[in-house]
């Protein structure tokens, strides 16, 4: 008797794992639901559905395969920037841990955009996590530290050349180069500071010529040091190919 039991267990458990889930599911939703009335009825939840075990069993899935697909990358920049390379670095060291206890570091961060002021830059990044916002500049804003705009224009004061000729050799060396509108508000403050460094260096240079006078006994009656100026005297020729003097001149 009790191995009569055993095998029919066995054969019960034998059908149940060859079972498909679709037939699995098919056995388990016939179960008994009760009606309006209160009786007690057997359903099938294929029979809700209009649909047969074959018709089940039968379907295929439908797979589309797309090839040609435009994946949008971040915004980008393929020109190139001047920056202070170890001040960079250091912002990126503070920013590697920028929200303690979540574990966000600096490579769950997303560049956002980027702001150009003449030839300094200011990089907008965005964390994944905690998304939060920093700003990661081009140079460092100190009292001891020229600006990289203050210098390009400077040094274009220096060679002797204006705002056409700086745009034309940041475009081959292919750098955003500032605006015509830039360039003049940097070059008016620049010429107050030149003619200030310039009258400072006549000041210092008038305070020496003095103190030689004075060394060398170069006063006059009234107690005034005097230095020796030379001069080279001028005037104007013009001629029609005739004469090469002219009466008005500067002597």
């Amino acid at each position: 008797m009790m191995d009569d039991s055993e095998n029919s267990e066995n054969n019960t458990s034998n059908m149940t794992s060859t079972l498909t889930p679709v037939q699995f599911m098919m056995e388990d939703s016939e179960n008994s639901r009760d009606d309006k009335n209160g009786n007690t009825t057997a359903y099938n939840v294929l029979e809700d559905v209009n649909l047969t075990y074959s018709e089940i069993k039968n379907h295929t899935i439908e797979v589309e395969t797309i090839t040609d697909c435009t994946v949008t990358e971040p915004f980008s920049s393929k020109s190139r920037r001047i920056v202070d390379m170890f001040y960079v670095f250091n912002q990126i060291q503070k920013l590697n841990k920028h929200t303690p206890g979540l574990g966000c570091t600096f490579i769950d961060m997303n560049f956002v955009k980027e702001e150009c002021k003449g030839l300094s830059s200011s990089w907008y990044f965005k964390c994944k996590m905690c998304n939060c916002i920093m700003i990661i500049d081009s140079e460092r804003v100190t009292p001891d530290y020229l600006p990289i705009n203050k210098s390009a224009v400077n040094g274009t004061i220096a060679v002797g050349i204006g705002h056409t000729q700086l745009a034309e050799l940041f475009a081959s060396l292919d750098i955003p180069c500032m605006t015509s509108k830039t360039y003049t508000k940097y070059i008016n403050n620049l010429s107050e500071n030149i003619k200030a460094t310039a009258w400072d260096v006549i000041k210092l240079a008038g305070v020496e010529e003095k103190q030689l006078a004075i060394e060398a006994g170069d006063i006059d009656e009234d107690g005034t040091p005097m230095c020796p100026v030379i001069a080279d005297g001028q005037w104007s020729k013009r001629s029609y190919k005739t004469k090469y003097d002219a009466y008005s001149g500067a002597g």
